[in-house]
């Protein structure tokens, strides 16, 4: 899940890839927030939400588009 440049501790990235996974090939990437570190499909297999280890927020993504539906706060602890 790291961006397009080389993926440092000191810049974790902000992007995760899109695949193709018949080709087995990236073929976008979609900007979340910084450091995406998991991500959970909804049962529906519409929305994707990605948790951002260094940002106060989840990235909701809507698979249908590959675009960030929505950003939900998620205080940090």
């Amino acid at each position: 899940m790291a961006g397009p440049g080389p993926t440092r501790e000191d810049h974790p990235g902000n992007h995760v890839a899109v695949i193709d996974t018949e080709r087995a090939q990236p073929v976008s990437r979609i900007q979340v927030g910084s450091g995406p570190t998991r991500v959970a499909i909804h049962p529906s297999g519409r929305f994707a939400v990605v948790t951002n280890i260094y940002s106060n927020f989840a990235s909701v993504i809507d698979l249908d588009n590959d675009s960030v539906e929505k950003e939900i706060e998620v205080p940090y602890y």
